[in-house]
């Protein structure tokens, strides 16, 4: 099993050795993903931290928090017109 984080960083090296940037959102899609086809490859989950039903889709709380500093992060980083 691995943190949630640990799958995140992944996907986020491996977008940049690719040169594909990556949303906050489709970060937090890709780590999903991962665990479903690892349980369903493996019969064993990949992350060690639970997924949550939250109103507006699954969330993995410590990857959606990682996202949200990302987002700001790069809204900070935009210029002001």
């Amino acid at each position: 099993m691995e943190t949630p984080l640990a799958v995140a960083n992944y996907f986020i090296k491996k977008s940049q050795d690719d040169g594909i940037a990556v949303t906050p959102m489709q970060l937090v899609k890709l780590v999903y993903i991962a665990h479903g086809w690892h349980l369903g490859l493996h019969h064993s989950q990949l992350l060690t931290e639970s997924i949550q039903a939250w109103k507006y889709g699954p969330v993995i709380p410590s990857v959606t928090m990682l996202s949200e500093s990302m987002a700001m992060s790069l809204y900070l980083l935009l210029p002001i017109l």
